[in-house]
């Protein structure tokens, strides 16, 4: 049961920055005309940005299994393998956010 509230709660906080967004006019004329470039560049940020706030809270839930765990060595080991799975992602995040810029940069 407390995982299942954790995990609503990080993903309540995930969303409520989009909620933001609802509040956007773009009035009755057309959508503006944007390049591909910078739409490719402020998806690869939003998703960057999620990836980086989920990773830096999955190190925090790892750093409280690792405060709670009070020698059982199984809360360690979950603390363990989270820590490296977050850090695992994260690497992955920053490489895929290099690997856009540089595409971006190659073709366009």
């Amino acid at each position: 049961m407390k995982k299942i509230t954790l995990i609503t709660v990080f993903a309540i906080m995930l969303a409520l920055p989009f909620l933001a967004f609802a509040q956007l006019e773009i009035g009755d004329s057309e959508l503006p005309e944007t390049d591909p470039e910078e739409m490719i560049n402020t998806i690869a940020n939003i998703a960057f940005g999620i990836i980086v706030i989920v990773a830096v809270a999955m190190i925090i839930f790892a750093a409280f299994q690792f405060i709670t765990a009070g020698g059982d060595a199984t809360k360690v080991q979950t603390g363990r393998n989270v820590l490296l799975y977050a850090i695992i992602g994260l690497v992955i995040a920053i490489a895929a956010r290099g690997l856009v810029a540089w595409v971006l940069g190659q073709f366009v």
